[in-house]
């Protein structure tokens, strides 16, 4: 839980910090918005984790092919991407230029944020 409130924050900082440095490509009008816009990447980025789980479950045997993880390598990236390409097209105070500049901050916030730790399986009891 405490990871996902940090990851909250990060993303929010990317976008924030995007629009800072980037002010021709990428623009929030005020923390409000910065906010609401960061809620509903995550809304928009959770549909899409959920659509590939759903995927990943009927096609038990799916990752067992190297072009099938590649691919979900390549979608796992791009949901960030399309979350915020679908956001700036809701005018709600977001804007981002383009397409690359989506992936950019997408694989910023991809790269910045927090994953669970692995389990060791050598302790497991």
């Amino acid at each position: 839980m405490f990871r996902n409130i940090i990851n909250f924050f990060i993303d929010a900082l990317i976008l924030h910090l995007a629009s800072r440095f980037f002010p021709d490509c990428c623009r929030i009008e005020g923390w409000k918005c910065l906010l609401i816009s960061t809620l509903v990447i995550w809304g928009i980025t959770m549909l899409i984790v959920v659509a590939m789980i759903v995927v990943a479950a009927i096609g038990a045997g799916i990752f067992n092919n190297p072009l099938m993880i590649i691919v979900a390598v390549i979608v796992a990236l791009l949901s960030p991407t399309l979350a915020i390409l679908a956001l700036s097209y809701l005018e709600i105070g977001f804007w981002v230029n383009g397409f690359w500049t989506a992936l950019v901050i997408g694989i910023c916030s991809c790269i910045f944020s927090i994953r669970s730790p692995k389990k060791d399986e050598s302790s497991s009891f």
